[in-house]
């Protein structure tokens, strides 16, 4: 019932052309653009007045020390410039753990690091060091599970700690735990978290089958739908903003066809194959610039992708409550995840299955 099973059905019933699906490395490439202007800027501002903050403690009582960073799930270094920017006038150093559980995206990473960035690698174990927004940053490449990297006592402190589109992909009750055990007081920022709303704007009919039923098949496969909930869980809530994906088919042509095939491929669980390939067939029409016809047929009409995000920032332990089970409407609930079955050769049914409990130790991990 997994998305590979899904886009496997997907490509034999021809729902999504093969070539709007993107590598991975590609998809966070694309991600990042739009995730990086859409970050909410009264967040960032406190995040900035937070580091400068703490570099001044730093200044005053530990010169030469570094302000200490860790990125979870941090794929293709997107929020590395950010951190720097945001740092650029506390004058010290920044020691950036960039930690993913994928080996081969932080391979892509570290290649990004030295041909984008003219970052220098200075040992073996991928830590490297570069100039960036008038700041020297040191750059440390960890391949590992990011609630391993958080549930022990660190060498020091950090100052901060951020995961950007993570939250719903991980046991939230196990980072939580581990955040106040370990972090308590620890400045936490969470960008780009998607809270429930998935639509295009202006309406299309015609697009409707991709939308829709869009939530319904996430809470299917037992991902989050709305990531409001699980805030709390984390610690003291400091500020909660939007930072929503305004897309536009054409110039965000890439992100617009892999989030279309997402979609699409969900939707055959509730549409007919030939309801959702002609949805496609207009936001193929979109990507390349053209305008669709709106529900009286004039035309005219060049809809984008809405999709509702929100930005956290938050401390570690104070407040938290530690559990799902605490808090209204948070109660462990029955988790059903869609299927596929082959009832004969070519023939396909998608269904709904319970999701296995998950064992005492194991941590579940929801594919995006």
């Amino acid at each position: 019932g997994g998305p590979e099973v899904m886009c496997l059905v997907a490509d034999q019933l021809g729902v999504v052309p093969r070539s709007w699906r993107l590598s991975k490395p590609d998809y966070l490439r694309a991600k990042e653009a739009v995730d990086l202007r859409s970050l909410n800027p009264a967040i960032l501002e406190l995040v900035r007045k937070h580091l400068i903050s703490e570099a001044e403690a730093l200044a005053s009582n530990r010169p030469g020390s570094s302000l200490r960073v860790l990125d979870l799930g941090a794929g293709m270094l997107s929020m590395l410039p950010v951190v720097a920017e945001a740092a650029a006038s506390a004058s010290v150093p920044i020691h950036y753990v960039a930690v993913d559980g994928d080996g081969s995206i932080l391979e892509a990473a570290s290649h990004r690091l030295q041909d984008e960035l003219g970052a220098e690698r200075v040992s073996d174990r991928g830590t490297w060091v570069l100039d960036l927004s008038g700041c020297r940053v040191e750059v440390e490449l960890r391949v590992e599970d990011m609630l391993a990297s958080i549930d022990h006592s660190p060498k020091q402190p950090y100052h901060l700690i951020l995961g950007c589109s993570i939250l719903d992909l991980v046991d939230v009750n196990a980072v939580a735990s581990a955040l106040r055990q370990w972090h308590e007081g620890t400045l936490l920022y969470f960008p780009i978290h998607y809270s429930g709303l998935t639509v295009f704007r202006p309406e299309c009919y015609l697009l409707d089958p991709l939308t829709r039923k869009y939530n319904d098949s996430l809470a299917a496969r037992g991902q989050v739908t709305d990531i409001h909930r699980l805030m709390p869980l984390l610690g003291e809530t400091l500020a909660l903003e939007s930072s929503a994906w305004d897309i536009a088919a054409d110039q965000d042509a890439p992100l617009f066809k892999q989030l279309c095939s997402f979609m699409a491929t969900n939707a055959l669980a509730y549409y007919p194959r030939e309801e959702i390939a002609a949805a496609i067939a207009q936001a193929g029409s979109l990507s390349a610039g053209s305008a669709i016809a709106d529900r009286e047929g004039k035309g005219g009409i060049m809809p984008r992708l809405y999709v509702e995000n929100v930005d956290f920032l938050g401390r570690a332990g104070s407040g938290c409550s530690g559990d799902a089970k605490a808090g209204p409407g948070l109660q462990q609930q029955r988790q059903q995840r869609l299927a596929v079955e082959f009832s004969s050769p070519g023939v396909v049914h998608v269904v709904d299955e319970d999701v296995p409990p998950r064992q005492q130790g194991q941590a579940r991990v929801l594919a995006a």
